[in-house]
């Protein structure tokens, strides 16, 4: 797996890696926000700032 990893970082730009890593911090603002909320409401942020982020790092690398 960290050989895929290596691969595809190899192959994107400088501002493609500044996109990816913006989609990590955003979701990591989220979580962080939330991770102390047990609740249905935390839960949604959470699951909806990650496919936002997938998304994002999907949109970025072409698949």
């Amino acid at each position: 797996m960290e050989a895929l990893g290596d691969a595809v970082y190899a192959g994107v730009t400088a501002a493609q890696l500044n996109g990816i890593v913006a989609a990590d911090l955003t979701l990591q603002d989220v979580i962080d926000a939330n991770v102390d909320n047990l609740d249905e409401e935390a839960d949604e942020a959470i699951d909806g700032a990650t496919s936002e982020s997938n998304e994002t790092v999907g949109t970025i690398l072409g698949v």
